[in-house]
């Protein structure tokens, strides 16, 4: 085969390759319109994290999460009717993920996280406040990684740049079984109030 054959097949792949990605990505920002009315059109979430920012995590665990919500492994009453109205299959899973993972986090401002003056006469101050939720922190790191930014192998998202309030609840449905985790009881099971909000207080210092 000729050198100037091979050029030709390679740069009719390429343009295959290129057109497919982009009508992926079409496919996705299409499904994602269905998603915008909570998440918002960047998906930047909202209502101080009443909605969950979604922009940016990775396609990995946006997969798992879309596919538990459709399998009714994880019980979310908003998610219900968007599996209802659209043909919710794996292809549209993978597209809507891919494109939700190249949202830009640029100008985002998450929820700063301020204690409440009751959860911070707990601790010596705030200082002593971060030291005990780093302490926590100990035992997400193998899942999580040791700035939270998530690890694939894992299938575990990014802890960082989330709202303060999405994860408090996330924390508190995993201790009272509503969402499952696999180290729910040793993890979840015995944190008192105050050390919650004191893991909260370390995720939001490890935010970019």
């Amino acid at each position: 085969m000729s050198r100037t054959i091979n050029l030709a097949l390679i740069s009719s792949l390429l343009f295959f390759m290129a057109n497919t990605a982009q009508a992926d990505a079409g496919v996705g920002e299409q499904i994602y319109k269905h998603c915008k009315v909570c998440h918002g059109v960047k998906g930047w979430g909202g209502k101080e994290g009443k909605y969950p920012r979604i922009a940016g995590l990775p396609q990995y665990y946006l997969e798992k999460q879309l596919a538990d919500f459709k399998g009714r492994k994880r019980i979310n009453k908003p998610m219900v009717p968007v599996f209802k109205n659209w043909r919710f299959n794996q292809d549209a899973i993978t597209a809507v993920s891919a494109f939700v993972s190249q949202l830009s986090l640029a100008g985002f401002e998450r929820t700063h996280y301020e204690p409440s003056p009751e959860v911070l006469a707990q601790f010596d101050g705030k200082d002593e406040m971060l030291e005990v939720g780093e302490d926590i922190f100990q035992d997400c790191i193998q899942c999580h990684g040791e700035q939270a930014r998530g690890k694939e192998d894992k299938e575990s998202p990014p802890l960082v740049n989330q709202y303060p309030n999405y994860l408090r609840k996330q924390i508190v449905e995993f201790a009272s079984g509503h969402r499952t985790h696999e180290n729910s009881e040793s993890l979840f099971g015995e944190l008192e109030t105050d050390e919650i909000e004191a893991l909260l207080a370390y995720l939001n210092s490890q935010a970019d």
